[in-house]
């Protein structure tokens, strides 16, 4: 390829014409000088920083969500992504299984998702399942896993109350 100065009619016109980046331009390569080889570098090297910063500082918005066990860390984290919801999704947290499981149903019906307790539904951490559902105003749950996941007494505790 050669580059050429349309400026000019006379014989020079068949001249390659010097560009501030380029020394030679020979079959699709070229070659730089050094001044535009640094250049070059610092430019690269400015976007390579500054995506790095941008990308970096999402990294420290991270919340991070923690309990005494798993029951209270569902719970917290369910306290911070809803004030009210018409559906929740329960299931046991002792059976990671169920629970892996429950996470993309709760997700279609944009419902927190809580963990209960093995046994009766005044155990501790069951109480605060129930509560947090009354506290969200919830018309409508759905119980993932059979009663040995959620016992028939926590069943009936959330439809009665």
């Amino acid at each position: 390829m050669i580059l050429v100065n349309p400026n000019i009619n006379n014989n020079e016109t068949t001249k390659p014409l010097t560009s501030v980046l380029c020394k030679k331009i020979r079959k699709g390569t070229f070659s730089m000088n050094k001044k535009s080889k640094k250049l070059l570098t610092l430019c690269l090297t400015l976007a390579m920083v500054l995506t790095m910063t941008v990308f970096s500082s999402a990294a420290f918005a991270a919340k991070r969500y923690d309990g005494a066990d798993r029951y209270n860390t569902a719970i917290e984290i369910v306290k911070a992504g809803w004030e009210k919801a018409d559906t929740a999704v329960i299931t046991t947290g002792g059976n990671s299984a169920d629970a892996l499981c429950a996470a993309p149903l709760a997700k279609s019906y944009d419902a927190p998702l809580l963990l209960t307790q093995k046994g009766a539904a005044d155990a501790k951490g069951n109480v605060a399942v129930i509560k947090e559902l009354k506290d969200l105003e919830v018309k409508n749950v759905i119980i993932v896993g059979g009663t040995n996941a959620v016992s028939k007494s926590v069943e009936d505790e959330i439809c009665y109350s």
